[in-house]
């Protein structure tokens, strides 16, 4: 069986390096080839077998263009060629009719091993986009960085992320600010962080305070007194 394929990428030399290749097997035939990606959804007929091939850099290619395709043709079988760094923003694009996902790295040896996977109704993934996706179902499964903080850690971290600083922090919970300090710097280390506006922003993105009880400095000041330390 003849495998017609159409090649899309923004970038001659890629399309060049893919049409060598395509070159060297008989059975699989270019059938064209674009530089935008506007310009597929323009057409108006697809060849039933056809294998459409987007490699990145293409510019105007984005998770849209792939849905509108898959909804337009959806016989059509895609096979994606992205670098494994811009490959997250395309995960889900498995829903949207591609058939076949390729890091760049891996594209030059997988290439028409994936066009003839593909051609034949199956899917097809790269040993290195498999590593990607082991990689992202870790990260799901994992529990967040502030899960992991002990029941005073995550006390502190509450406090600093709503402004207060250390020596507030250490009357109100009657502990030295030297020990506030080595909690911080503990749970600095376990969420990854390097500062307290890094603190802040991390807390408003996983939702533990909200915008408005952002402060920007001490909530209130200790009084002249030293309560009992620890």
């Amino acid at each position: 069986m003849m495998l017609n394929v159409t090649l899309a990428s923004s970038l001659l030399i890629l399309r060049e390096g893919m049409k060598a290749i395509i070159a060297e097997h008989p059975d699989i035939v270019l059938a064209g080839e674009y530089s935008r990606a506007t310009d597929l959804c323009s057409r108006t007929t697809y060849h039933k077998d056809e294998i459409l091939v987007f490699a990145e850099p293409l510019y105007d290619l984005t998770t849209d263009v792939l849905r509108h395709l898959g909804v337009k043709f959806p016989p059509l079988k895609i096979i994606l060629i992205a670098p494994a760094s811009s490959m997250g923003q395309f995960m889900d694009s498995v829903k949207s009719g591609v058939r076949g996902l390729l890091t760049s790295d891996s594209a030059a040896s997988c290439f028409p091993d994936a066009i003839r996977t593909v051609g034949a109704g199956r899917a097809y993934v790269s040993v290195e986009m498999l590593r990607l996706f082991t990689q992202e179902s870790k990260m799901a499964a994992s529990p967040k960085g502030h899960e992991t903080l002990s029941s005073r850690e995550r006390e502190i971290f509450t406090r600093l992320a709503h402004g207060e600083n250390n020596s507030v922090i250490g009357w109100e919970l009657a502990i030295s600010s030297k020990t506030v300090s080595t909690h911080k710097t503990r749970l600095m280390e376990k969420l990854g962080l390097n500062s307290v506006p890094d603190l802040v922003k991390y807390a408003l993105q996983n939702g533990l305070i909200g915008s408005s009880e952002k402060m920007q400095g001490p909530v209130s000041e200790p009084p002249d007194h030293e309560p009992p330390r620890c």
